[in-house]
Parts: C-alpha cells; sequence; structure tokens
C-alpha cells in the first residue's frame, strides 16, 4: 500500500529532527560534562593552593604523624579525597583508607607525572573504592626538589549524579520543544501535501475524461499560478474535445453519404477506419484494427496497396474482390504514412 503524500512529507521532516536533535542532545552532554570536569579540576588546583604550603610545612617540622588527623577533616568540609604519596611511589597518607594498606602509587598516571614536576591528571576507576574518580596529582616542591606528591580526587558518581539530573531537565525541555515542533511540522506537511492532493484527483478525474473538475484558487503563490493552469488547461481541453467529437460526428456522416467503400491503412497494413460501403463489400465484421489483407482477401488489392505505399503516389486500377469488380483508387499520405483506399463498384447491378 503506497503511502500518503502527507505521511512521505511528514515522515521526511520527522527523521531529519530526530536525528538532528539526537546529535545535538548528545553533543550537548557530552559538552556539559566535559565542562563541568574542567570546573572541578579548576576547584582541585585552588584547594591545591591552599593546601600545598600548610602541608609541606607540615611534612618538614611536625612529621607525617598528624597528617591523616588534618586531611581527613578537610575531606569532610570539601569532599575532595586526599593522598600524600612519597617521592618512591608509597603512600604516606590518605584521608580515606590507612596508607599502610595502600599499594605503591609510583605508576598511576597522575602520581607519574606529577614525580616529574608537572600537574597529572586522569580520569579512571580507583581500585581501593571500585568507583570512577577524577585525578589530579601536584607535585610537592622545594627548591626545585619533588618532596613528594599532593593527589585531590572526587568521585565522578558525584558528576554523573549531577549531569543525570541536568540531562533529565534538558530531555523534558526537549520533549516539550519537539512537541510544538511536531504540530508546527503537521500543519505545514498538510499546507503542502492537501493543494497536492486536490491537483492529484482534479487531474486524474480530467485523464478519465471529466473536463467539469476544477481546483481551487484560493492558494497563494506556485500552488496557486498551478491551480489557474490546470483550471485554464483543462477549459481548453474540454474545448478541443467537444471540437473533435463534433469534427467525427461529421466525418461519420460524410463517410455514411459516400457511396463508394472507403479504408484507410496505416504504416502497419492495419485498418483505421472505414465506411458503411467498405464493409458491405467485404460482408465482414467492423474491420477496424485488423490488417487489410485479413479483411480483403483480393490478390490484386494487396498488390495495388503495396505499390501505392512503394511509390508513394496515386494508383488507379481495377481490382476483383469476391465476385465484383471495382475501380480502385489509392492515395498515399506521407504526413502519416497511411494510405488512403476508394473502391467505385464496376459490377452491373
Amino acid at each position: 500500500m503506497r503511502k500518503s503524500l502527507f505521511w512521505k512529507i511528514f515522515g521526511g521532516y520527522l527523521i531529519i529532527i530526530a536525528l538532528f536533535g539526537a546529535i545535538l542532545l548528545g553533543l550537548s552532554f557530552k559538552a556539559i560534562r566535559t565542562a563541568y570536569v574542567e570546573d572541578q579540576v579548576l576547584h582541585l588546583k585552588s584547594l591545591n593552593g591552599v593546601l600545598m604550603p600548610r602541608l609541606i610545612t607540615l611534612i618538614k617540622n611536625e612529621g607525617p604523624g598528624n597528617l591523616e588527623p588534618l586531611i581527613r577533616d578537610i575531606e569532610r568540609q570539601t569532599k575532595v579525597r586526599i593522598t600524600i604519596i612519597r617521592p618512591d611511589g608509597t603512600v604516606l597518607a590518605d584521608s580515606e583508607e590507612a596508607s599502610e594498606r595502600m599499594d605503591s602509587h609510583q605508576y598511576r598516571p597522575e602520581v607519574f607525572q606529577a614525580l616529574k614536576g608537572e600537574t597529572g591528571r586522569s580520569v579512571r576507576r580507583s581500585s581501593t573504592v571500585r568507583a570512577d574518580m577524577l585525578y589530579m596529582g601536584f607535585p610537592m616542591l622545594e627548591e626545585g626538589r619533588v618532596l613528594g606528591v599532593l593527589r585531590l580526587s572526587m568521585f565522578m558518581r558525584d558528576i554523573d549524579a549531577l549531569l543525570s539530573s541536568l540531562r533529565m531537565k534538558i530531555f523534558l525541555t526537549a520533549s516539550a520543544i519537539l512537541a510544538l515542533v511536531l504540530l508546527a511540522m503537521i500543519a505545514f506537511s498538510r499546507s503542502i501535501s492537501r493543494p497536492i492532493r486536490e491537483l492529484i484527483t482534479a487531474s486524474r478525474r480530467v485523464a478519465g475524461g471529466d473536463f467539469e473538475a476544477k481546483v481551487s484558487l484560493r492558494r497563494r503563490g506556485e500552488m496557486g499560478d498551478f491551480a489557474r493552469s490546470l483550471n485554464a488547461m483543462t477549459g481548453d481541453l474540454k474545448t478541443m474535445f467537444l471540437e473533435t467529437r463534433r469534427r467525427a460526428e461529421e466525418l461519420d456522416s460524410i463517410l455514411s453519404a459516400i457511396q463508394d467503400g472507403l479504408l484507410v491503412i496505416n504504416a502497419n497494413d492495419e485498418i483505421v477506419l472505414s465506411n458503411e460501403a467498405f464493409r458491405r463489400i467485404v460482408q465482414d465484421l467492423p474491420p477496424e484494427r485488423r490488417f487489410f489483407w485479413e479483411v480483403c482477401r483480393s490478390s490484386s488489392f494487396v498488390e495495388l496497396v503495396k505499390e501505392a505505399r512503394n511509390s508513394k503516389a496515386k494508383i488507379t486500377r481495377e481490382i476483383r474482390i469476391n465476385d465484383g469488380r471495382f475501380l480502385c483508387h489509392a492515395v498515399f499520405l506521407p504526413l502519416e504514412e497511411r494510405l488512403v483506399v476508394m473502391l467505385h463498384s464496376l459490377t452491373q447491378t
């Protein structure tokens, strides 16, 4: 079953908008997540600027014994996990886990980079807490020497929870906008499909011979111009049809009045026109659309037709058809490659 024009137009726009919306939302969520992560990176850098001098002083003057109570108190206030790592990769203190039970962190990406004197950064799954985290490693420097690494980290689940809530709000907003767009698309698709469907219906009626079919002229622009052209064409066709039918009736009257037999043969040897006198001569059913040699079984008539067609000249000859003698005139019409043949009876009655 063929789809209607409305559904073709509406479906096409719907697919385009759905794809565009999906791509836009996907890119938007990714961009929002990236932007939020970058914001948290700035937050961790600011926190590092505050903590670093205090921690270096504490390690140098008081030793590592007071580190864990301090960093755990800071974590409760900031919700940021703090880990202090020696230059050899062993954990000196951690705000969540006992440092002696933790593996070497020397080759963790953010730590490895920080041990080279650079700020390290990575987003990966923590083997300790078994969750995705954002890690920032900052070198603890004194006079160009790396005393250790201050690693700050925060759970990505907090970021993902916020993004999930934001994603839902964006989805609901996008759904409302999409609903309005769909209503506009329905109205727009109907405004296009309805006049086209009306034009198709009218053209089919005209093709079926109904020259009274008209199209509404209330349309504007190209549709209105097309409607006026179609109505004008329908009027012209009606006039031409009536004129053709009038001429056909006149031709039938003329042919009926001719006492001699008359037939017209096309280039395929088919009889396309004949009068009643010819039908009486051949004593056969209406011969139209039949081969002339099938209707008129006369070798002399067949020879005359071939000669007239080949010579493309007027031929006059006496021939015999059935039991009668006829004076036959054949005239070739070059424009349509047709042959007009008249049979005048010579048989005494």
